[in-house]
């Protein structure tokens, strides 16, 4: 599992990826974790993610959370849930309040309208 930066995220071939699963444990101690798994459309080009060690179709996300909010939950839909998007969100008026916040907003965009916004410290990736 290696760690990836927020830069690179909007360079993930992650368009019409096919959405497997999502675990989120939450833990006293601070080390809440959500783990995304989804298989990549066989159309995209993996090399944005073979720096970090991703060989493969199937990639799964460990995102150490602060927060996470799911609007329309995955899965209430007919057929394949797809990942749509995973843009880096900017808030002016949070970053003025904190602008040395460890967390990043990010907002993930699902074929059915699902969507999930989540406040991350950091995000890992790794071969599933």
């Amino acid at each position: 599992m290696v760690a990836i930066p927020t830069s690179h995220i909007s360079e993930l071939p992650l368009h019409d990826a096919e959405f497997v699963s999502i675990s989120i444990s939450y833990e006293v101690n601070n080390s809440s974790q959500a783990i995304i798994r989804v298989i990549f459309h066989p159309d995209e080009d993996p090399a944005p993610l073979i720096p970090f060690g991703v060989n493969g179709r199937r990639v799964e996300f460990t995102i150490d959370l602060n927060s996470i909010q799911i609007d329309d939950v995955a899965g209430i839909n007919a057929g394949v849930q797809t990942l749509d998007g995973w843009k880096i969100v900017h808030d002016s008026a949070r970053d003025e309040q904190s602008p040395a916040s460890k967390f990043t907003q990010h907002r993930l965009t699902f074929s059915s309208g699902s969507v999930y916004n989540i406040a991350a410290r950091q995000v890992h990736v790794a071969n599933w």
